[in-house]
């Protein structure tokens, strides 16, 4: 039998309920697991996952450096006087989230019709569909799919 020696670590109750929940559905105990990472980090040489830091845009950047500065007192928030200027600068705000809500929006269903059309073309090219069996056509702005020739074929 190989030597072992113990290993005592502090760690968040709740987080090594949820590692031992996900590692008994593999099949292993967390002391397994920890057995594990520690074998794969010697083998690679250190940590076997890749360690960085967040990125952000620059305007995500400056709001969170804005956030640590108001919350060390280096600059104040701004301040209202009157509440319609307050509502007026809450209106601006939801118009831009609005704009930019509505962007990402058509952009996922792009994404997700365009996802659509490649899965649906490789399941009759697995179906031996031919290619001019299945095209796309403008019809009120929408796209469809089409089947025509091998649709009985389906």
């Amino acid at each position: 039998m190989t030597k072992t020696t113990d290993l005592h670590i502090q760690i968040d109750p709740e987080i090594k309920s949820n590692a031992e929940h996900l590692f008994s559905t593999f099949g292993i105990t967390i002391s397994e697991a920890v057995n594990m990472f520690l074998h794969q980090s010697v083998f690679v040489g250190g940590l076997p996952f890749e360690l960085r830091q967040p990125r952000y845009n620059a305007e995500t950047e400056n709001a969170i450096q804005e956030a640590r500065d108001m919350i060390s007192g280096k600059i104040r928030g701004k301040v209202y006087v009157d509440l319609s200027d307050f509502y007026n600068d809450l209106e601006s705000e939801y118009d831009f989230i609005s704009r930019h809500l509505e962007r990402v929006e058509r952009y996922i269903k792009q994404a997700a019709w365009k996802n659509f059309k490649r899965m649906v073309k490789e399941s009759a090219h697995e179906n031996h569909l031919l290619e001019g069996d299945i095209f796309t056509r403008q019809d009120s702005g929408r796209e469809l799919l089409n089947f025509t020739d091998g649709a009985d074929e389906l």
